[in-house]
């Protein structure tokens, strides 16, 4: 009897493992099946209208569009130099090193060295010049006045963007204006004309008190080189003042600014225009004979004021040179 309960009980163990193993199996294929249904894409997911649309976070930062930098205007360049004349060139280059030389766009043919230079164009240059030449020496620079003084010039308003140089230049009695009592052709100096087209005797006029202040000394010898001026065209200067300046600058023989500018001549010329290349071979020196400071000293570093030689230009021989003529 205990055999066949120990046989049954076998029995009923092999008949439990076989059905614990057939639940598996079925459970197995059913979660085989899920498995498969779980990898095959949704159907939802085809239509476009079930795309859910992305939701912007509020805590993730947006990050700026780069802010598009301007380019910086081309600057103007001289297109010309290459026709200026050879006597002309070394002033030139040294002026143009020095960043004095610089064209001016609102002005016409303005990349242009051998066009004439306006009024407006040489007193800046000239000032510019002058305190460049002089940086370590204040005393001798032109003081910008501020802005808010009354303008001397009724075209130069205190808005025009050279308003401080033409202004204090007059201040400094360089400009000859209704503050040095300076009249023309029987009129009053209360406009400037700053596009007119500067003539050798206004640059004469202008450039001269930067370069000599005779003493008293000096007048009797000016006076008598003036009545020998080696010019045939004497009676085309406006100013009787102009004769003084003219004779002043040959006093300087090789460096004087008529000289240099216009080498030998016995034509003046007074109310001929004066090109941009001349300007810069005039402005190349500030000084007298013997205290004469150049471009080329202040390309060197020069702090003092040394005789410097010319640049190897060559000079044409003068029958009148015992004259000091340009």
């Amino acid at each position: 009897m205990r055999r066949m309960d120990e046989h049954g009980g076998f029995v009923m163990t092999i008949r439990s493992v076989f059905l614990v193993s057939l639940v598996l199996m079925l459970g197995g294929c059913a979660g085989n099946q899920d498995a498969e249904n779980a990898l095959k894409p949704d159907a939802r997911l085809n239509s476009p209208s079930a795309v859910p649309s992305p939701v912007p976070s509020s805590n993730i930062p947006s990050t700026p569009e780069p802010t598009p930098i301007a380019s910086p205007p081309t600057p103007i360049g001289w297109q010309d130099i290459d026709k200026t004349p050879t006597q002309l060139r070394p002033y030139v280059d040294d002026m143009l090193a020095l960043n004095l030389v610089l064209p001016d766009a609102q002005m016409s043919d303005a990349n242009s060295l051998n066009a004439p230079i306006s009024r407006r164009e040489f007193a800046k240059w000239l000032l510019l010049t002058n305190n460049r030449f002089y940086q370590s020496r204040p005393t001798k620079q032109i003081r910008i006045d501020r802005p808010s003084i009354t303008p001397t010039f009724q075209d130069i308003p205190s808005s025009d963007p050279d308003f401080a140089i033409l202004q204090s230049l007059a201040d400094a009695g360089i400009l000859p204006s209704t503050l040095s009592g300076d009249r023309k052709n029987d009129g009053k100096n209360d406009r400037f004309k700053p596009s007119e087209a500067l003539t050798r005797e206004e640059l004469l006029r202008w450039k001269m008190p930067f370069d000599s202040r005779p003493s008293q000394a000096d007048v009797l010898a000016i006076e008598t080189l003036r009545k020998s001026l080696p010019f045939q065209d004497l009676s085309k200067v406006i100013h009787p003042e102009t004769l003084r300046l003219v004779a002043l600058d040959l006093q300087n023989g090789d460096r004087s600014n008529l000289r240099r500018s216009l080498g030998y001549t016995t034509l003046l010329q007074p109310q001929r225009s004066v090109t941009r290349a001349e300007a810069a071979a005039v402005l190349w020196s500030i000084g007298t004979e013997g205290a004469i400071l150049t471009a080329k000293d202040v390309l060197k570093g020069s702090s003092s004021i040394p005789a410097t030689p010319l640049p190897a230009t060559p000079t044409p021989a003068s029958s009148m040179e015992t004259k000091t003529t340009p």
